[in-house]
């Protein structure tokens, strides 16, 4: 996995977002990564995660969570279907796919 020199800083709401794009070379590669504000020090071991609504965008899910709009890829096909999703109560999330 490469990561691209191009990144993109952005402020939304009092907080920076940066946001870096990786070219996989398998089709399980994995990304692991971790935030750090910047000044050092080992954090409170928080965790952050974030949700990609594959295939469709910004979503305001089930719970209060929500989901990226799923940009910045290339190829494939999308494909969106609907109906109802047996098994959940966020239907929304399962109907989109890329």
């Amino acid at each position: 996995m490469q990561c691209l020199r191009r990144f993109a800083r952005f402020t939304w709401a009092a907080a920076v977002f940066i946001s870096l794009l990786f070219l996989a070379t398998t089709a399980s590669a994995r990304v692991h990564y971790k935030i750090a504000d910047g000044e050092g020090g080992g954090g409170s071991g928080a965790s952050y995660r974030e949700r990609i609504n594959a295939g469709g965008g910004f979503y305001n899910g089930q719970y209060g969570r929500s989901w990226y709009a799923d940009q910045y890829y290339q190829g494939g096909l999308l494909y969106s279907d609907p109906i109802s999703i047996a098994g959940t109560d966020d239907d929304t999330l399962y109907q989109t796919e890329r």
